[in-house]
């Protein structure tokens, strides 16, 4: 098994980073869910006594540490070790109490004492070794960042007319002053052409880290890795099983994107929670306090096995969340792409704050689909307006309009009408991009109520620069800024 490099020259701040399929897992700190995580032997430790304690095996840690002999177990010895539970090792320090450790790994008393066997939890001892259980959350995107994932297209999102190249090149050139872009490419012939696509742009490459990853479609948000904090700040990766958003199709391009984020959690070292339940990153928004925004038209469409009180309950295993609200449906115009991702039309720019797509009565009766959407915004008002975080707080709710005058004008190159919302945005650090419809030649209604929206962005992201891209390529595919886009948080 192999892990390669190559070096070429290119500016001083990009790095490249080749992944090829046989990379063998590296050994993390903690895992949920059955994972792994490394654990240094202390006096009296046996396979025996290690198998009970961590709900496995002797042939399983025997299995993990070829040529480690069971009888005969040093002091200091690095073992991995799957666990039934996940679970950090902890070694108590003087002062410690079973409540301050509670305390500090956001758990009870009662899970450390059942995890421990412990049966006087007034009775530790410093230097005892403690099994803490792992608990994860899922971060608002409005939170610290490390980095932004991205994919880069292959050929055929360049062949309609309407390439999308120059629109992913642009919104990395744009994130780049503000946080650094890990970019996957096929291979590394792809990498040198993209280096080639920067530099004729104008653009260096700074910021930008190259991995060579397989992918075959754009949308890093629905496929790429969805990213969870554990209650020591460590990230794990969430992973979802993937249908091509329920139209079945070819297997190859299925099973391509199904590894996508599995693959890149084994390249970064990161513990993955799995789950045979179907979702993509772009059916899901988090406020980073516990609970989610979904769409019923997605989430049951995807599982049609599974009642809502199960979909529920794998959310709640596999995000660490508390309370998921259901909105009914997505935009009318999203019905035959994604069956209608909460990302076009409900985004959360605070634990306690919602953005809600809008369309304006102007637009209401321009055809069948602002019609529709007209009347799914305002049921989806309503229940939003009835609905509590949490803690059983209301929220406050602003509404953002669709891009108005638009409904009925069609790309002028290929004819088709793209999937146009200003909620499709993505934060970062310092910025957000923001999709930016008007041009010269479009109405004066459009270019005011984007002015209102980027006021309404700066009010909501304040301290954050509001940066227009001009989005209608990638909107041509079904799908905007935010789906090419997946937010890595800050360790």
């Amino acid at each position: 098994m192999t892990r390669t490099k190559k070096s070429i020259k290119l500016p001083a701040l990009i790095l490249i980073i080749i992944f090829v399929l046989t990379v063998p897992h590296m050994p993390s700190f903690a895992q949920a869910g059955g994972g792994t995580f490394s654990y240094t032997v202390a006096g009296g430790d046996t396979f025996y006594s290690l198998s009970l304690r961590f709900d496995t095996s002797i042939a399983d840690i025997s299995a993990m540490n070829p040529g480690v002999s069971p009888d005969n177990l040093s002091i200091g010895t690095r073992l991995r070790i799957t666990a039934g539970d996940g679970v950090y090792i902890y070694f108590i320090q003087s002062g410690d109490t079973l409540s301050r450790i509670a305390v500090k790994f956001n758990s009870t008393v009662g899970a450390l004492t059942r995890q421990n066997y412990i049966r006087d939890p007034n009775m530790i001892y410093t230097g005892e070794v403690l099994a803490v259980p792992v608990t994860y959350r899922f971060p608002g995107e409005f939170e610290r960042q490390q980095a932004i994932w991205m994919q880069w297209p292959s050929e055929v999102y360049n062949s309609n007319g309407r390439p999308v190249n120059p629109t992913m090149v642009n919104i990395i050139q744009k994130f780049s002053p503000y946080t650094a872009v890990n970019l996957m490419v096929r291979s590394t012939d792809e990498m040198n052409q993209v280096q080639s696509i920067f530099q004729s742009s104008g653009f260096s490459g700074n910021n930008v880290t190259f991995y060579v990853m397989p992918h075959l479609s754009i949308w890093a948000r629905d496929v790429g890795p969805l990213y969870l904090k554990d209650n020591l700040n460590n990230l794990g990766v969430a992973d979802f099983d993937f249908n091509n958003y329920g139209r079945g199709g070819n297997q190859y391009y299925i099973q391509g994107e199904r590894q996508v984020d599995s693959l890149t959690a084994q390249w970064l070292g990161l513990p993955v929670i799995s789950s045979n339940m179907v979702s993509e990153g772009g059916a899901i928004e988090s406020n980073g306090s516990g609970t989610i925004m979904v769409t019923e038209s997605v989430a049951l469409s995807r599982n049609p096995g599974m009642s809502k009180q199960q979909i529920e309950a794998e959310y709640k295993r596999v995000l660490g969340v508390k309370k998921i609200l259901w909105l009914k449906k997505g935009l009318s115009e999203d019905d035959a792409i994604t069956g209608g991702h909460i990302n076009e039309i409900a985004r959360f720019a605070n634990p306690d704050t919602i953005l809600l797509a809008q369309v304006l009565p102007d637009d209401r009766y321009a055809n069948s689909n602002s019609s529709e959407s007209y009347l799914r915004m305002e049921e989806n008002y309503n229940i939003l307006s009835n609905s509590t975080d949490q803690d059983g707080r209301p929220f406050r709710i602003i509404r953002i309009p669709m891009p108005p005058t638009l409904y009925n004008v069609p790309d002028s190159v290929t004819g088709k009408i793209p999937l146009r919302s200003y909620l499709n945005y993505a934060v970062t650090n310092g910025a957000v991009l923001m999709q930016s419809y008007w041009k010269p030649g479009r109405a004066d209604t459009l270019r005011s109520t984007e002015a209102q929206v980027k006021s309404i962005l700066q009010s909501v992201y304040p301290g954050r620069d509001i940066i227009g891209v001009d989005p209608e390529s990638v909107n041509l595919w079904g799908g905007g800024i935010h789906c090419v886009t997946q937010h890595m948080p800050a360790k």
